[in-house]
């Protein structure tokens, strides 16, 4: 509209584009821009829309101060008792939606296999030495024909404790001995022929 009174053109409201990523098209030139009265740019309009007119009458007759006008608040206070109805009338217009069963669960099968590592017991044997007298040393043998190499197994020795596992081949053995073991200097090997660990333990003196 200033435009249009500025320059007396009249323009295509209807037929326009949107610049994208670009604020103006050329060069931009400076205009200088006359601050008046809002009601006399109001009325120099030619065409006047329904909201113009509103606040034309609204200028002309101002309302005194404190008088309510007809638009809402954007801010209204209320009381407890109002707060309680909206409350329950909230709740009543809750619409309760039943849940959905949920799909049958398939275990993954290698879960299921490190899961039952538990299950299945290698066969061992334990030897001392010498047989007679203070032992000096424990030999193990643990029987894992499953393994193919002694990278699938983890062992763990304390000093009055063994643990083997074989977790992907479904092995676990957790022993305890009497005897302290000098966990120090334990020594294993693993036979890819006949499939059996042996682990040399030395013992500590009592």
């Amino acid at each position: 509209d200033g435009l249009e009174n500025k320059y007396k053109v009249a323009l295509d409201e209807t037929n326009f584009r949107i610049l994208k990523n670009k604020k103006v098209v050329d060069r931009l030139i400076s205009h200088n821009i006359q601050n008046r009265d809002v009601k006399q740019v109001i009325e120099s309009y030619p065409s006047q829309s329904a909201d113009d007119r509103i606040l034309l009458s609204e200028l002309e007759n101002p309302r005194p101060l404190g008088a309510q006008t007809s638009k809402k608040p954007l801010i209204e206070e209320i009381d407890a008792g109002t707060v309680k109805t909206v409350k329950n009338e909230t709740n009543s217009s809750r619409t309760v939606v039943p849940l959905a069963e949920p799909a049958p669960y398939v275990p993954d099968p290698t879960k299921v296999a490190i899961s039952q590592a538990a299950t299945k017991k290698p066969e061992s044997k334990l030897f001392r030495e010498p047989a007679v007298g203070r032992a000096k040393q424990l030999i193990g043998e643990f029987h894992l024909p499953d393994c193919i190499s002694s990278s699938e197994i983890t062992l763990d020795v304390g000093e009055d404790r063994i643990l083997l596992e074989a977790r992907k081949k479904g092995y676990l053995l957790d022993v305890f001995v009497d005897y302290r073991i000098d966990e120090s200097k334990v020594e294993a090997r693993f036979d890819t022929t006949t499939k059996i660990l042996q682990v040399t333990m030395p013992v500590l003196a009592a």
